[in-house]
């Protein structure tokens, strides 16, 4: 139910509600991949390319495509104005995949 809720919510382009929603259920269950995939559409909405790759990216790697996952991190390093640490958090996410 809470999956056609954040389908709702981003379809209706409340992508800052959807990822709050999103997020809090993440919590409850961190191996859902499909909240990630959700999670990462409702931050492409939301402009926030970085933070979407990596969505993606935990989507995958819970699903076991760990090289898919990789691709997406290198593309998120890519982004312009990371931050230092937002580069050493993709690294060490990229490092446990290989």
């Amino acid at each position: 139910l809470f999956i056609q809720y954040g389908q709702t919510l981003i379809t209706a382009k409340h992508s800052q509600e959807a990822r709050d929603f999103l997020k809090s259920k993440i919590i409850k269950y961190p191996d859902n991949a499909d909240l990630y995939l959700l999670l990462a559409r409702a931050y492409a909405q939301n402009n926030q390319k970085t933070e979407a790759y990596q969505a993606k990216a935990k989507a995958y790697e819970i699903g076991g495509h760990n090289q898919h996952a990789i691709v997406l991190l290198q593309q998120a390093l890519k982004a312009p104005k990371l931050s230092t640490i937002e580069q050493s958090i993709i690294r060490a996410k990229i490092k446990r995949l290989n």
